[in-house]
């Protein structure tokens, strides 16, 4: 786990953007440092049985966020690669 977008203990609610953000940041920064295999996806867990309205935005944010850059040091993986499935 990388960065869970639920909050568990309070309400199991969207866990904010500061604290979201922080934990995809954290695991680029280790894949960067070499505190994580470089390699490895960075995985967001979404939850979607239980996300609410707030997660759903942020989610939307970022792969908007992300698909602005085109491209540049941003590549979204399937489930398949980040679980080393695809062909």
């Amino acid at each position: 786990m990388h960065a869970d977008l639920i909050d568990w203990r309070q309400g199991h609610g969207f866990v904010g953007t500061g604290p979201a953000l922080g934990r995809i940041v954290s695991h680029l920064a280790a894949r960067r440092t070499g505190a994580a295999d470089p390699a490895e996806p960075t995985g967001i867990l979404t939850h979607h049985l239980v996300q609410d309205e707030a997660t759903d935005r942020f989610v939307a944010r970022l792969l908007a966020a992300t698909r602005a850059m085109g491209g540049a040091g941003v590549r979204w993986v399937t489930v398949d690669e980040a679980f080393g499935l695809a062909p």
